[in-house]
């Protein structure tokens, strides 16, 4: 069985009551938004997205990763050197956490067995209890977002959808594009 980018928006077309497919390039940017919206929160599984869930291996620059060349949605998790003898706890913070954090002053730092991340905009950054650089050896887990690369206009298959998604995910992310380019047509008519 396949499903594919074309089979996807044709449903939204028809959803929205458009056979002559006059809002195919809306469609597509709001079924690919209704693919990445449940990533945002957590409503969704791994086994739901399986094509999107990935894994890399990281090499810190002076305490930052950069991520833009991996398309990440949502970072999950990073593991510390699997190969080490000792490991370190990754606690993921918030960037206003972050602030309040510091390599020198005992009450903020974090332990000698722990590392604070925490992302910022394309990066990921970290601090150790003293302020060593990590350079390599971690591993990061995380969602790629969605989009819509292997589509080809020319091309009315592309790339079966079923070979990231499940298709309960796909048919919930048809639903939400028809209900979000309905709601955005009818704000259109007034």
């Amino acid at each position: 069985m396949a499903f594919y980018w074309y089979n996807a928006l044709d449903e939204v077309c028809v959803g929205v009551k458009d056979p002559d497919f006059e809002l195919w390039e809306e469609a597509k940017v709001h079924f690919i938004r209704a693919l990445a919206l449940p990533l945002k929160g957590e409503d969704y599984t791994l086994d739901d997205v399986f094509g999107l869930h990935k894994g890399q291996a990281i090499t810190w620059s002076s305490d930052v990763y950069g991520m833009s060349a991996l398309k990440v949605e949502k970072a999950l998790s990073i593991y510390w050197d699997m190969q080490a003898t000792t490991y370190k706890k990754i606690h993921f913070i918030t960037v206003e956490e972050a602030g309040k954090t510091n390599s020198t002053l005992a009450t903020t730092k974090p332990g000698a067995d722990e590392i604070f991340v925490w992302r910022l905009g394309n990066s990921l950054h970290a601090r150790t209890n003293t302020g060593a650089d990590l350079g390599a050896g971690s591993y990061l887990e995380y969602l790629e977002y969605p989009d819509d690369t292997s589509w080809d206009d020319a091309n009315t298959t592309g790339t079966n959808l079923l070979l990231t998604f499940t298709l309960p995910y796909i048919k919930q992310a048809i639903l939400l594009a028809i209900q979000s380019l309905t709601a955005e047509d009818n704000d259109f008519k007034g």
